[in-house]
């Protein structure tokens, strides 16, 4: 037991998460997980898809602060206080709540075009943008060796 403490301690010292990861790993897992074709590219269906498919139990096309916080920290690792501080970095309306609304917002902080803003559905962002967009709007994105982690 003693091991594993501080097994959690010094991985969270050198930056990883509550499972272990690096930021870097986190962030490379999630653009994993959401480019589903693997071409390199985000659509506007794979954003939609990973924002408010994944973390949307009931299909209603709003996701709520628990649902989101609950899944992420389970499918990522991040502790309840990051996933939290990430959610109130994606609700770009905020309205306590992730919908189209704010996929759209968030895309248009990507600097995306005036044609593609215009076509959403022709959307293809490069993948070195997506994770710079993960990077920036994840709360340790400049402070990787900060986490929240609970105590063991």
């Amino acid at each position: 037991m003693l091991l594993l403490v501080l097994a959690s301690c010094i991985s969270v010292a050198l930056g990883a998460n509550c499972h272990g990861h690096t930021v870097e790993t986190l962030i490379a897992h999630i653009a994993s997980d959401t480019d589903k074709d693997g071409n390199g590219f985000i659509t506007l269906d794979e954003f939609q898809n990973e924002l408010l498919g994944q973390f949307d139990p009931l299909g209603t096309g709003t996701v709520t602060r628990a649902d989101f916080v609950n899944q992420f920290s389970h499918l990522y690792g991040d502790s309840h206080a990051d996933a939290h501080h990430l959610f109130d970095n994606l609700d770009s309306n905020r309205d306590h709540v992730l919908t189209e609304a704010d996929i759209i917002g968030q895309i248009g902080e990507l600097n995306l075009n005036f044609l593609a803003l215009l076509n959403p559905s022709a959307i293809n962002i490069p993948m070195v943008d997506f994770l710079n967009f993960l990077r920036i709007n994840h709360p340790h994105h400049g402070n990787p060796a900060l986490h929240n982690c609970p105590a063991a």
